[in-house]
């Protein structure tokens, strides 16, 4: 056999007379080395021996066997340019035996031992990678075959390149696998191969991680638009929702999904897209878009014979959609057998677990929603903001309801005071709860660390301080002070509605104050 590299292998018995000149010739561009040969029937022994003289590795038996299995393979030699450890792990499989490189820093070098091991064993995990890697090995020497030869020869190139690809894919090389079908793209961009070429340097690129996630969506584009009829195009759809959905392009994700309900209608995979647009509809949070979109997933299937992955899926979004919705029965049921079906690895556990313990708070089951709260704490860390802050709402609300509001508004309290960066949703959370709990003081305390913020929250906080002024002087009956501060304060407050509402404030102490002057300019908007 002969593709681009010829090893062809007889195991002969007897000595075999071998010329003395060297049998490789080294190529040093400075960046790296290769080997070229040209020798026919030189024993593997000989040829391992002389590769590793070449290249300066100290050469090693692991057993005495198998330096007597190259001594009875004749190889015929005949390549150019080649990497010299791909020309040893080929030697040594002409043999029946494997190699294994170890590379060691001596003074500030690196020394290489080769070693000759056994062949590795299919049955194991480790087995198999060195299998790969062989194939891997074999494959690349075939890729130096000119394509150009004939559509025989072409299709022969071109399914060894998807072979390959695979097998790197495998191998967790994943730019090497994507590459090699790019390349195969550029060869023959109109060939059968090419949907399938397209849609696993997609699923390459994409898993290769976010860097290369733009490559992953031009390629899954390129499949669905220029080939929307073959059945790999429902394939490049999903994972194209996939990508959008992993960039978190949820609208966008949503939008171009819709588009191909129809396409995908009598496709395996419309289940799939479905399930990733009410995900995307979770990201945005809106459960009602999530149940729009289940209804018409449900309509005509039966959830219970989705696959295991699927039906994950589809219980967290229930019981998410239910939560939300005030529906704690339900949440409860879909979000106990999501949890319950799912890996501890799964960061929608955490967000269940919130959910679950709102579900619970409706349903009146205190200690369930305690225990789920704290679950959901335990996890924080996977919380991206938004259902980190959840989770501490609904953790201090489980406190409440059992009795233990004490300890659990200071844990809060003492947490988000000491968190340089504090999520200002939660802040002003937790200030109006220490408001509701008449810790006035504690609650002016809080909102220091937001109302000098220029946004929405930090005007939001500056209200709640009036507001918190005013309980304040009405329960400690302080009423005369309320005014002058408040009027400090209005100024600074920058939404019309919450200006009214600062007015309102002050002209309801004048009033309790027996000021009626000063009480109907403040109703009019005048503070003085």
């Amino acid at each position: 056999m002969k593709l681009g590299v010829l090893f062809a292998v007889a195991i002969l018995h007897g000595a075999v007379s071998v010329p003395s000149d060297p049998l490789f010739t080294v190529h040093d561009d400075g960046k790296s080395r290769t080997v070229s040969a040209n020798r026919a029937a030189v024993p593997g022994d000989i040829a391992m021996r002389e590769l590793a003289r070449e290249m300066g590795w100290t050469l090693r038996y692991h057993a005495t066997a198998f330096e007597k299995h190259l001594a009875d393979s004749v190889i015929d030699l005949s390549f150019a340019a080649r990497g010299p450890r791909t020309v040893a792990n080929l030697i040594a499989v002409a043999a029946g035996t494997d190699v294994v490189f170890v590379d060691r820093e001596v003074d500030g070098r690196t020394a290489t031992e080769l070693i000759v091991v056994a062949v590795p064993d299919p049955s194991a995990e480790e087995g198999r990678r060195r299998l790969r890697e062989w194939a891997i090995e074999w494959y690349r020497t075939f890729l130096d075959e000119d394509t150009r030869g004939g559509s025989e020869r072409l299709a022969e190139a071109l399914r060894v390149r998807m072979q390959l690809s695979d097998l790197l894919r495998k191998q967790g090389s994943l730019v090497e696998a994507a590459s090699i079908l790019e390349k195969l793209y550029e060869i023959a961009p109109e060939h059968d191969y090419v949907p399938a070429a397209l849609l696993r340097m997609a699923q390459c690129w994409f898993e290769a991680g976010p860097e290369t996630w733009p490559d992953a969506e031009r390629r899954a584009r390129d499949l669905t638009r220029l080939h929307p009829a073959r059945p790999e195009a429902a394939q490049g759809t999903i994972l194209l929702g996939r990508i959008l959905l992993a960039e978190g392009r949820w609208s966008e994700c949503v939008a171009t999904l819709e588009r191909h309900t129809l396409t995908l209608a009598g496709a395996p995979e419309i289940v799939d897209l479905y399930l990733l647009m009410g995900t995307a509809q979770f990201r945005l949070l809106d459960p009602d878009a999530v149940l729009r979109t289940l209804s018409t997933l449900e309509d005509g299937r039966k959830p219970e014979q989705f696959a295991a992955e699927q039906r994950a899926d589809w219980l967290f979004l229930r019981g998410y959609a239910a939560a939300e919705r005030g529906d704690g029965k339900r949440a409860a049921r879909m979000l106990e057998q999501f949890i319950a079906a799912t890996p501890e690895k799964d960061e929608r556990r955490a967000i269940a677990f919130v959910l679950l313990a709102k579900a619970y708070l409706v349903e009146q089951r205190y200690l369930q929603a305690r225990a789920s709260a704290l679950a959901a704490r335990r996890d924080r860390a996977l919380l991206d903001r938004t259902w980190s802050r959840a989770s501490s709402e609904v953790w201090a609300s489980t406190a409440s309801a059992l009795g233990e509001e004490d300890r659990a508004l200071l844990e809060l309290e003492v947490e988000v005071r000491h968190e340089p960066d504090a999520d200002p949703e939660l802040v002003l959370f937790l200030a109006n709860l220490l408001r509701e709990h008449g810790r006035h003081q504690r609650a002016l305390g809080m909102l220091t660390k937001i109302e000098a913020r220029g946004d929405d929250f930090g005007d939001r906080g500056r209200l709640m301080r009036v507001e918190t002024l005013f309980e304040q002087s009405v329960a400690g009956g302080t009423l005369p002070r309320f005014p002058a501060a408040a009027i400090e304060i209005a100024p600074t407050i920058v939404d019309p509605v919450r200006q009214r509402r600062v007015a309102e404030l002050v002209g309801i102490v004048y009033e309790r104050l027996g000021q009626t002057e000063k009480a109907a300019d403040a109703f009019r908007g005048v503070l003085r």
